[in-house]
């Protein structure tokens, strides 16, 4: 598929736009309703590798919601709406995976790029507050210092995540072929 980079990123992005901003108007399920679809679109017509895909969307959404749930029980984050994990969150937590493979593979090949990685990703957190749907019960400088830390671990985690699912039998040795012609 042509673009399939720039395919990727504007699928994530219409993701979390819409999980973020219909949840900040109280409608978290019709943000479930495209976060579903997205899904649909994302292994019927853009996955290149679905068993991958697949793996690494479960893999990395059980760390990232059981890390936010840690950060939740620490008080780093919390939810304004009620005391419940949020559902827009776990989304998103099924989305953001699905980039690595595609639209962030060269960003994880070089380990220097990950700490500013991670520096966007705690932004996005803020953003998500700007939208009030979720707080930080710390000074904002010192939650975003911490949401950096953990999202440095969280991408060398997924950048391992990624390597050993593409040696492993998950794929089949045409689509190994093809992956590795795509690195290049």
């Amino acid at each position: 598929m042509k673009n399939l980079k720039l395919i990727n990123i504007i699928w994530f992005q219409t993701g979390w736009w819409s999980l973020v901003l219909l949840a900040s108007i109280d409608q978290q399920e019709l943000g479930l309703v495209i976060m579903a679809l997205l899904l649909l679109l994302h292994f019927s017509k853009i996955s290149t590798n679905k068993p991958r895909d697949l793996w690494l969307m479960k893999s990395c959404a059980a760390l990232g919601v059981g890390c936010d749930l840690m950060l939740m029980n620490f008080e780093v984050i919390s939810w304004p709406a009620s005391k419940s994990f949020p559902y827009w969150l776990i989304g998103l937590w099924f989305l953001f995976p699905l980039t690595l493979p595609y639209s962030f593979r060269p960003f994880l090949k070089n380990i220097s790029t990950l700490p500013f990685l991670a520096t966007g990703a705690a932004l996005s957190y803020l953003a998500g507050a700007s939208f009030q749907v979720l707080e930080f019960p710390f000074a904002i400088f010192h939650s975003a210092w911490i949401l950096t830390l953990v999202w440095t671990f969280y991408l060398f985690a997924f950048r391992f995540f990624l390597e050993t699912v593409e040696r492993k039998t998950l794929i089949k040795p045409t689509q190994s072929a093809c992956i590795k012609s795509s690195k290049a």
